[in-house]
């Protein structure tokens, strides 16, 4: 277990593969651990790495301020901020994402909201997410009945973020949106469809994280 932003999160290690992508799990402080600034640091090499809360936090809006080169990972790494239900009696595991990578492909898109399942017409919206501004940026999504809110923006200032540092907003309204139950909040980083041959190591840097209850 870790402390972070105020939470308490429980750091994921498995002893060979295993999902997501068949990867390994690494729990090891020198692949994911809090620095002397308060930042939680996650990597990504020849293990993979995990963490979530220990406890639901329901309706209400998720925020994380991240510093890295989102737009110049690895094509297969992935980086998530997630709900997830693990067992869940929910056919989609009350799962909402928002995801940095483009999935072994070279080009095209890197940054997607999703409401589970994600094949569903109107679940998922994909973005391009250049960086001009650096390395700093920040996202949350606001989860109500009926409805999930995301937004991204450069920098690591206040919502509502001004216009020309805005880079999506976008708000899913499906049957598919989840009720909160047993649900945690991940943060992970790994490699889609398992790690390449001599894999690079590549590094995050989460600021903050924040909740907001909802009404």
């Amino acid at each position: 277990m870790i402390s972070f932003s105020g939470f308490d999160w429980t750091v994921r290690s498995s002893s060979g593969p295993t999902d997501p992508g068949g990867n390994t799990f690494s729990a090891n402080p020198s692949d994911v651990w809090v620095d002397e600034h308060g930042f939680l640091r996650l990597t990504l090499g020849e293990s993979a790495t995990e963490v979530r809360t220990r406890r639901s936090l329901g309706y209400g809006t998720y925020e994380v301020r991240l510093l890295g080169a989102l737009d110049r990972l690895h094509p297969r790494a992935v980086l998530g901020f997630f709900t997830f239900e693990l067992p869940s009696t929910h056919p989609h595991y009350r799962e909402i994402d928002i995801e940095f990578s483009r999935w072994g492909v070279e080009s095209g898109p890197n940054l997607q909201y999703v409401v589970q399942p994600a094949d569903r017409p109107g679940n998922r919206r994909q973005i391009s997410l250049p960086m001009p501004e650096g390395e700093a940026t920040t996202h949350r999504f606001t989860w109500e009945p009926g409805a999930v809110t995301f937004t991204s923006w450069h920098g690591h200032g206040d919502y509502p973020p001004p216009a020309h540092l805005l880079i999506a907003h976008h708000t899913i309204r499906s049957a598919d949106v989840p009720d909160p139950r047993r649900e945690r909040l991940y943060l992970n980083f790994w490699w889609y469809q398992g790690p390449p041959e001599q894999p690079p190591r590549q590094s995050i840097i989460v600021t903050e994280f924040q909740f907001t209850p909802g009404p």
